[in-house]
């Protein structure tokens, strides 16, 4: 636990004394794979919504708060950041099987079908028990 500790008090010193942007947004990234490392939602939604203060472009920061929305329920807010995540490009296939997985639980069915085969496409695996039900 101290050692973790450290490890946060150092990143945070880190992130207030870098002076590009990049390099705030690589601290605050390096210090949310920690918070993800111990669990700690609530300081990953903190952090990757400092980073698309920073950038609002990162399709990345979009797709992990998106994962701390629905651990909390608030699905809405999950399906807004998942959209913008693919508006901006990320061509990721557990993005596509997070979104159909969603859009199946808010009661899309054919969302979340086309949201599985477009995760399958791009190589995701172990789908067959998701899309068994898509025609």
């Amino acid at each position: 636990m101290k050692k973790t500790l450290l490890i946060i008090t150092l990143t945070i010193t880190y992130l207030y004394s870098c002076t590009s942007k990049e390099e705030k947004i690589a601290a605050l990234y390096d210090q949310t794979n920690i918070a993800l490392y111990n669990s700690d939602i609530n300081q990953v939604l903190k952090n990757v919504t400092e980073i698309l203060a920073l950038d609002d472009q990162s399709a990345k920061a979009y797709f992990i708060r998106a994962n701390c929305y629905v651990g909390m329920n608030k699905w809405k807010e999950a399906m807004d950041d998942y959209n913008k995540a693919v508006e901006l490009k990320l061509m990721d296939p557990l993005l596509f099987a997070n979104r159909g997985s969603l859009r199946k639980m808010m009661k899309d069915d054919n969302g979340a079908c086309a949201d599985w085969k477009q995760a399958e496409q791009l190589g995701a695996v172990n789908l067959k028990e998701k899309t068994k039900f898509c025609q």
